[in-house]
């Protein structure tokens, strides 16, 4: 199964092969085979195919995106995994309560959490560039549905997944 996003013109297309739910005693040697590319018109055209995910970080990942889809993330923090591939931003909800002059009335602005996505790039081994890309609130639900099926924990008989194919978000 493939996830494919369309980041407001940065087209993501993911498949995550190889899950098997993790083993306290061999969590190190279960790789998953991750297919994926970043496409931002003809300025980036960057894939991969390689074992850079722990079954253990695919089920970190969810339940971070559990978290931060219900409001129980207390700070911004930066999700890392062993290979150095990807990394994730969580940031939170945001009320902030405003006035403009000290006559009106204090008015309050409600931000959405939102999910920073940074790829590292390769080129013959690590390089110190990178370029990130950002899921909003339909985004985050969407990889989080991907992930839960992918993990097992939903079929595609499910509602959500039912959605998310109708729409081309996941695929075969």
């Amino acid at each position: 199964m493939w996830l494919k996003l369309n980041l407001e013109g940065m087209k993501i297309n993911i498949q995550i092969r190889n899950y098997e739910k993790s083993d306290k005693d061999i969590w190190d040697m279960q790789y998953c085979k991750v297919d994926f590319s970043f496409i931002f018109r003809d300025i980036i055209n960057y894939e991969n195919s390689s074992e850079i995910l722990l079954s253990c970080e695919i089920e970190k990942l969810k339940e971070k995106l559990d978290d931060l889809l219900n409001d129980r993330i207390a700070k911004e923090f930066e999700l890392e995994f062993i290979e150095p591939d990807f990394m994730f931003h969580f940031s939170l909800k945001i009320k902030k309560i405003y006035t403009i002059n000290q006559e009106d009335t204090p008015k309050c602005f409600t931000t959405k959490p939102y999910l920073e996505w940074k790829i590292n790039l390769w080129n013959d081994g690590l390089t110190s560039n990178y370029f990130s890309t950002t899921l909003d609130i339909d985004d985050i639900k969407a990889l989080r549905c991907y992930l839960s099926l992918i993990m097992g924990t939903i079929t595609t008989d499910d509602k959500e997944v039912i959605k998310y194919m109708n729409k081309g978000i996941i695929t075969e």
